[in-house]
């Protein structure tokens, strides 16, 4: 089986529809639980580097695409990127201005004749907080907002995205995420609408302080008449040891086991199968020894 073949989100809408999205914080128990887990056939993954100076921390990032040096100090942040493929680059400087204010600025060198600027704001206003940007070359706007409601009801979050372009203010052409979260004792509900025609309906509960489990269903509009459905339970074995194991309605079902080493490495473990069908009707010797050869190395892992 291949590992592209596996596909769990079936909608990219919990991500925001841009980098600085507030509404993705509504589905942040489906991040910890069906996210995280590493990707088949990718090799290994290393963090960026960091290095700590005083109270200054400095990360590194290097890739086939990008080149990007951060430095982050107090309440101040300063970005460098450099896109290989484009040779452009980008300057980014965040501050803060004031409580519940941060003023930030881009520079980017696109190697046209005329510079671009993006300004923005993170402000937070009580129950309210906004992300706001505006490209002035390009037109470009971004914006999110997430609203506490529990001062009218106990439990309620609103959130939303915006992007567009203020040359061009068609509402075709705007992408978007609206969405709410209600939290009570039996769990968190979130419900979530893009631009993309996709409805999101998520709910995770917290069995125990260790223990977490989430299902999410997405349905289309139009003539899909499919409801893709994913599961996941996270298990905080102990503070070096999680397991984490999703599944999905086409049959996919993957096991993470997680060992923190140390407080800089941590090791993960993929556990991949195939559809329920293959599972069940398969009489293969060398499958079923590959299953256990498996289930034995978690527990191996779990014990060390």
């Amino acid at each position: 089986m291949k590992g592209s073949s596996v596909k769990f989100a079936e909608t990219d809408a919990p991500d925001g529809v841009y980098k600085g999205s507030l509404f993705k914080g509504l589905f942040k128990d489906k991040k910890a639980v069906l996210d995280g887990f590493p990707a088949v056939g990718k090799g290994l993954a290393f963090p960026e580097p960091c290095l700590k100076f005083g109270s200054s921390t400095y990360t590194f990032k290097t890739s086939d695409v990008v080149d990007k040096v951060s430095c982050k100090f107090e309440d101040k942040e300063l970005v460098a990127r450099y896109k290989k493929d484009t040779s452009k680059w980008d300057v980014f400087c965040k501050v803060k201005h004031c409580p519940g204010l941060f003023l930030f600025g881009k520079y980017e060198e696109k190697g046209e004749g005329v510079p671009f600027y993006v300004v923005g704001a993170d402000v937070t206003y009580g129950p309210m907080m906004m992300n706001l940007k505006t490209n002035f070359g390009t037109g470009l706007f971004k914006k999110s907002f997430s609203f506490d409601a529990s001062e009218y009801l106990k439990g309620l979050k609103i959130a939303g995205d915006l992007k567009g372009n203020a040359k061009d203010l068609n509402p075709a052409l705007f992408a978007y995420n609206c969405g709410l979260s209600y939290s009570s004792q039996m769990g968190t509900t979130v419900l979530g609408v893009s631009s993309k025609k996709k409805c999101v309906l998520n709910h995770a509960l917290k069995v125990d302080s260790k223990t977490t489990a989430v299902v999410e269903v997405v349905a289309s509009a139009g003539n899909s008449k499919s409801f893709p459905l994913t599961m996941g339970v996270s298990h905080q074995y102990d503070k070096a040891h999680q397991v984490k194991v999703r599944a999905n309605n086409v049959g996919h079902v993957q096991c993470c086991l997680k060992k923190d080493v140390s407080p800089n490495l941590s090791l993960l473990y993929l556990l991949q199968t195939g559809e329920y069908q293959y599972l069940y009707h398969t009489t293969r010797c060398d499958a079923v020894l590959f299953f256990v050869c498996d289930f034995i190395l978690l527990n191996v892992l779990v014990l060390l």
